[in-house]
């Protein structure tokens, strides 16, 4: 029998896991649809879609790639097969290989156990029931989140109906390859790779890319305008949209770029691979790999790494140290097919478990192909070295309170915060960094080389309180809660239960319909303006001689939605901390200096002003991360 106290603690875990969902507003529902079928023209034959309820049209699980499965996997995705039959494209199930977690399934028996078929590159559509034979709309393509290894189309807050009909705009959501079957580069798969495209390790960008072709050739039959394309998507998304305005394979794809909770990080191949070796050394020419040694300036769940634990799963080694030995003395064609020949339930699994079922891996790899070798921070000082387009950035108020709300050291079993002041600070420099990194800095370097920058912060709170959690205090405007305002997805059963109570509701209904409402005349326009009706306060473009009005606040209640100058930097951040004086504690305030400032890979890091930092300094405060 389980004691009564260790039995509340698994309900606890339970409730944390469901906490999850709040900063991806997830659960997978299927849309109501009537029996009427409707054909479009693509190039790869009919696709027969259906009528929702509320006078939109849907078509789902269109393949837009060929299945990236056998001899497929680890290439660049290949255009899509003709077919002879048309497809009848109601299948909204399909998701790629990942952790089973609250955004791909509602059964917390299965998560953290692998679901998904590498068959998976679909897109769903959606567009207004009353466009006119002559009516070309603009077309928004929705890129998911979940640390690019959960997650797809069909989950319930992406469900594009309620936007398609009240934004008059196609909305596209699309499935791309996840975690390290999406980015994933050993050298030894370069034997079978015929062009720059598979040699990258990018295929889940390049799934992206061929997503946006794909769009380009066949939009226009479903009531599209391909020369007024936006793409946009939060977190994980967020940072693939940036990936794709640095992209020159990406260039003319889209029109409009929207960056919701967003960053951007390129690594290189050595840093993927664990392996040490030379450009020439890539082609393998002679089948053969000149490993140097295992590369300690490596992620450390590498390639390399990885192979070495699957060599370890059949076998052939005792240990990593022999593991690796092995591997460096294998041909280049035995090391690619045990890569090809393992399956995803045994590859995924090798890599730790984050929140929801993320996985820590290596990815963006800056191959001079699909990214640029330079880093992004430089790129975007040059409008002749990245994808010119309008784009709009922003980040929620507290978007960190959802992971910390999961950490037993700041919460209690009860879903308690064990110390609020210490809680809100902690979530408001974590967040803060998130806007210097993911918006801030970026918007002023883009507002320089090429003008036409909006950024907002999203601050809605209004949460219930569901037994002892107060979960206003607890996820506040958090990572994940404005998707359901931009989809207009508030109506959705499961996010009624969970996030929103009785009160608010026409406050949340009026912020809902204003961001709708200003990314729809985004789509439309590439600025934000005063939305649709332009009815609402003038959403002004970022800019560096203007010391107010540089991001628009979206907010209900007293403060509404109005102009803000509250920016910040890293280099403000980092002055902030260390002259706060509310810390009692050198080790708390020099943990924090690690988690902000301080790459796993040790990039830019500066020892010396660590160990001066602050009036105490942290010389004494051991780095969690291993220096290489």
């Amino acid at each position: 029998m389980i004691p009564l106290v260790n039995l509340c603690k698994t309900c606890t875990r339970t409730v944390a896991k469901i906490i999850a969902i709040l900063f991806f507003i997830s659960a997978s529902f299927s849309a109501n649809t009537s029996e009427t079928n409707l054909g479009r023209n693509t190039q790869e034959g009919m696709v027969i879609g259906f009528e929702n309820k509320n006078n939109t049209i849907s078509f789902q699980g269109i393949p837009y790639a060929q299945a990236p499965i056998n001899h497929l996997r680890w290439k660049a995705p290949l255009p899509p097969e003709k077919r002879q039959l048309p497809l009848r494209a109601n299948n909204n199930d399909s998701m790629c290989p990942q952790l089973a977690g609250p955004l791909s399934s509602m059964n917390i028996f299965k998560w953290n156990s692998v679901i998904g078929n590498e068959d998976c590159l679909h897109l769903n559509i959606t567009a207004p029931g009353n466009i006119a034979s002559d009516q070309k709309l603009p077309v928004m393509v929705w890129i998911h989140g979940g640390g690019n290894s959960i997650g797809y189309k069909g989950n319930a807050a992406y469900h594009g109906e309620q936007l398609a009909q009240q934004g008059q705009v196609i909305v596209v959501s699309i499935n791309y390859r996840l975690g390290p079957l999406g980015w994933f580069y050993h050298p030894a798969l370069n034997e079978a790779a015929i062009n720059p495209a598979d040699r990258s390790g990018n295929y889940g960008t390049l799934d992206i890319i061929q997503a946006l072709i794909w769009v380009k050739n066949n939009i226009e039959n479903f009531g599209g305008d391909p020369n007024k394309v936006t793409v946009f998507g939060e977190s994980a998304g967020g940072f693939n949209v940036y990936t794709l305005l640095i992209s020159p394979q990406a260039k003319g794809l889209f029109h409009r770029a929207i960056v919701q909770s967003g960053g951007l990080r390129t690594t290189t191949h050595e840093y993927a691979s664990g392996l040490s070796f030379s450009p020439d050394q890539e082609s393998n020419r002679d089948n053969k790999i000149q490993y140097s040694d295992n590369n300690p300036h490596s992620h450390p769940f590498s390639a390399s790494a990885i192979v070495s634990q699957l060599l370890l799963d059949q076998g052939l080694a005792q240990n990593v140290d022999q593991a690796f030995e092995l591997q460096k003395n294998m041909d280049a064609h035995a090391i690619a097919n045990l890569l090809y020949q393992v399956e995803p339930e045994k590859l995924l699994p090798r890599y730790p478990s984050r929140a929801a079922g993320m996985i820590n891996f290596p990815s963006m790899f800056k191959d001079g192909f699909v990214f640029p070798m330079e880093e992004p921070e430089r790129l975007f000082t040059d409008s002749q070295k990245f994808n010119v387009v309008p784009v709009m950035l922003g980040t929620n108020r507290d978007e960190n309170k959802v992971f910390m709300a999961l950490d037993p050291e700041q919460v209690n079993w009860r879903m308690k915060i064990k110390d609020l002041q210490k809680y809100n600070r902690t979530s408001k420099y974590l967040s803060d960094n998130w806007k210097a990194k993911g918006v801030d800095e970026f918007a002023s370097l883009l507002a320089d080389s090429q003008g036409q920058t909006y950024a907002y912060r999203f601050d809605w709170d209004e949460l219930p309180k569901i037994l002892d959690m107060d979960l206003a205090e607890l996820i506040g405007a958090g990572h994940g809660l404005e998707i359901p305002f931009v989809f207009g997805s508030l109506r959705s059963d499961f996010n009624i239960h969970l996030l929103f109570d009785s009160s608010g509701k026409e406050r949340r209904k009026k912020l809902s319909d204003a961001m709708l409402s200003y990314w729809s005349q985004f789509a439309y326009t590439g600025n934000p303006g005063q939305g649709l009706d332009n009815n609402l306060p003038q959403w002004l473009a970022w800019d560096n001689h203007e010391k107010q009005n540089k991001f628009m606040i979206l907010d209900a209640g007293d403060q509404g939605i109005k102009m803000s100058h509250a920016t910040v930097t890293q280099t403000e951040l980092k002055a902030r901390l260390a002259a706060d004086e509310s810390f009692t504690d050198q080790k708390e305030r020099c943990q924090l200096y690690q988690t902000l400032f301080i790459r796993d890979d040790f990039l830019g890091f500066d020892e010396q002003e660590y160990n001066d930092f602050g009036a105490q300094g942290c010389k004494d405060v051991p780095l969690v991360i291993s220096r290489p």
